[in-house]
Order: structure tokens, then sequence, then C-alpha cells
């Protein structure tokens, strides 16, 4: 879960960092994420909620932030992007520990639309009945 964890993260911190023309070593990104073990029925289903602030820190001499560069939020193109990248990264761990690619022998129990796209992935899909709004 850690090496999960630290791929999803690294993608898109470097997403932001580029978005906000920082150099690698001077750039922190800003997240918060709630690791969940199980669904909605109690079966067991590991992933992740992840929180990000649209943009990156500025790092100063001491590695401490000295200026926030924000950015606009990912565009649905963008968005594809990262996420193919994030899916290419984690089916190249599981291929080096399996031996195989879990995309091609499609072991993960769905297809992947190639090429990956957010804008075929209907938001109503994910909705669960007992969210009605979201809001402040």
């Amino acid at each position: 879960m850690a090496k999960a964890l630290d791929i999803t993260h690294a993608a898109v911190s470097k997403y932001y960092r580029k978005k906000a023309g920082l150099a690698k070593l001077k750039a922190k990104s800003g997240a918060v994420t709630l690791i969940q073990r199980f669904g909605g029925s109690l079966n067991l289903n590991f992933h992740f909620h992840q929180l990000f602030i649209d943009g990156s820190y500025e790092l100063g001499l001491q590695n401490e932030p000295v200026d926030f560069i924000a950015t606009t939020p990912p565009t649905l193109p963008e968005l594809d992007q990262v996420l193919a990248q994030i899916i290419n990264l984690q089916s190249d761990i599981v291929h080096r520990l399996l031996g195989h690619n879990p995309l091609e022998l499609g072991i993960l129990g769905f297809e992947l639309p190639q090429p990956l796209r957010l804008a075929d992935i209907h938001p109503a899909k994910f909705a669960s009945p007992n969210v009605k709004s979201v809001g402040a």
C-alpha cells in the first residue's frame, strides 16, 4: 500500500509542480490522504481518497515554504494524462511482483478504455444513493 500511495502522490505532485513552473527540488505539494479498507458492504476494498491543493509550495534555501504558487484546477485531458501515468506505474510494480502485467491479462476485474479517458467515465456510475448534494 505504501508504494502505491507513493506513486500516486508523486505523479499528482509532479503535475502540480510542473504546472506551477517550479523545479523538482524547490517544490512541495500539499495533500491529505485517507486510506479506506472496506467498501460499502464491508467487502475488502483497499483504496485511497486524496485531496490535493491546486498548486505547489516554492521552497527556500532551508527547504522551508516561502511562497505558494496557485494553479488552475486540472482539465479532463490533464486528469486523463495523470491517471494514465499512475495506472502504468502501478501496473509496472505489479508486473515486477507477479511476473505479468495485470492490464494485459485483465485480472483487475474491469476493462480499461484504450487510451484511458476520464471523459468516458460518467460520474453518475460512482454516485452513492445516500449522497444528495455536495456543497458548503
